[in-house]
């Protein structure tokens, strides 16, 4: 029904749908109605080779040079929420014309013949993926269907995550893709910038329960039970503890900064302390100012990754926020958790893959650690068998730390749109300048 809903609210907008053969009912004002696809493969001409596409809408305009734009996403209201955007950014009127936009709401099922959807699907992934120039989509929907891109066509991809790994380990992807011998060179970008405070406040939340006492105290409201200092109740103030945060990009920056606000000591591990320490100052070696690129005055001392053992014997919380790389898959493996403080705990709301649930399991049992708090695993969903659940030093949380809100990927999307289309020509695909986008992601490292 709300499916049905957000249809009936584009009415007054002219939609086509074009996977092959198309026919659309419109009403007496020659709006579209309904859109039918025709399946070219079926062996009759009957009413059942006809099949609405309710989860495809595609936004034809007049120009005979169109640009096409696939958006394969999830997010809740996101076409109307991109639609209003689009129509209210003055700098983007003038080559909307040339853009052809393409919706899609669910995920390619290309693989799935029991349903008896396999081979069409798969021809409407390949017309709609082969001729797209830019794709806007999640990277767990277009990741199976990525191989059906043009190399010559597809340009830009922006993904509506801030991690883009899903897409980048698939293996349709790592196979078909990106190999040494592949011909595709397009920008790949995520959704950067937005998850700073969020994730912070998520890290946060859980600091402060734990110093707080916060389960405790609602188990003595629960019982009437009045158990103040009297009873031993105590508290750390967080101004006497050291917060370590691994990886220190505008996610790492934000928790920093929100540590230093409570008077934390803050320690930052990353690849080349000497890098980041050269971006956090100026040439006469005075502190940037709070804006810089990474926020970086809010770390009081860099450790090397060389230096991870030091780094986490050093603090009381340590919070992972690194991506999923070659360099950080694994990072807390080995026994490496042992240089935690026994009183530490450890939060990750980075990339599961840094370290095993092994590894957890070993350093919770063996004491090496108080606790911990996870948002990410190794393997997601986490398997219900998994020991984790039920481990009485582990808080778990569905991966939702940071979620992915519509207005935040319209806005950053509207934003890289804007960029992409002043550096390229109006009739061809080929950029004068190479975009400056934001938040690109090296996939060819």
């Amino acid at each position: 029904i709300k499916a049905m809903l957000r249809w009936y609210h584009t009415l007054p907008r002219r939609f086509v749908i074009s996977p092959t053969t198309t026919t659309t009912v419109t009403n007496t004002h020659q709006q579209p109605l309904c859109c039918y696809y025709y399946n070219s493969s079926c062996p009759t001409t009957t009413a059942t080779c006809w099949r609405m596409m309710h989860t495809t809408t595609t936004l034809a305009n007049s120009t005979n040079t169109k640009r096409h734009v696939l958006v394969v996403s999830e997010v809740d209201d996101l076409q109307d929420r991109l639609q209003t955007k689009l129509s209210e950014t003055t700098a983007l009127l003038p080559q909307q014309s040339q853009l052809e936009w393409t919706f899609r709401t669910t995920s390619f099922k290309t693989t799935n013949s029991a349903q008896g959807e396999s081979e069409e699907e798969a021809l409407l992934a390949k017309q709609l993926v082969g001729r797209a120039e830019i794709i806007l989509a999640d990277p767990g929907m277009i990741a199976p269907v990525i191989h059906y891109a043009n190399p010559h066509t597809l340009k830009w991809m922006q993904s509506t995550w801030a991690g883009v790994d899903a897409f980048l380990k698939n293996p349709i992807v790592t196979k078909g893709v990106f190999n040494e011998s592949s011909e595709y060179d397009f920008i790949l970008t995520r959704l950067g910038g937005v998850f700073g405070m969020p994730m912070a406040e998520y890290v946060f939340a859980h600091i402060l329960s734990r110093e707080r006492h916060l389960p405790s105290l609602a188990k003595s409201q629960q019982a009437v039970a009045y158990n103040g200092t009297e009873k031993g109740y105590t508290y750390r103030s967080l101004s006497e503890l050291t917060l370590g945060v691994m990886g220190v990009g505008d996610i790492g920056s934000a928790i920093g900064k929100v540590g230093k606000t409570f008077g934390m000591q803050v320690l930052g591990l990353v690849r080349d302390k000497a890098v980041k320490l050269r971006e956090a100052t100026n040439n006469d070696g005075t502190t940037l100012p709070s804006n810089s690129q990474q926020q970086l005055p809010c770390v009081d001392a860099f450790f090397n990754t060389s230096e991870l053992a030091e780094f986490l014997s050093e603090c009381d919380y340590v919070v992972n926020t690194l991506p999923s790389t070659r360099e950080t898959d694994g990072l807390l493996g080995g026994g490496v958790l042992k240089h935690m403080r026994p009183s530490g705990v450890f939060i990750n709301v980075g990339r599961g893959g840094i370290v095993s649930e092994n590894d957890i399991l070993t350093a919770l049992d063996n004491d090496w650690m108080a606790g911990v708090v996870l948002d990410v695993y190794e393997k997601e969903p986490l398997p219900s068998n998994s020991r984790l659940w039920h481990h009485p030093k582990a808080v778990l949380s569905p991966h939702v730390a940071a979620i992915s809100m519509p207005n935040q990927v319209v806005d950053l999307f509207t934003t890289n749109l804007q960029r992409y289309l002043e550096s390229t020509t109006a009739t061809t695909t080929t950029a004068t300048t190479k975009p400056k986008l934001l938040f690109e992601v090296a996939w060819h490292k």
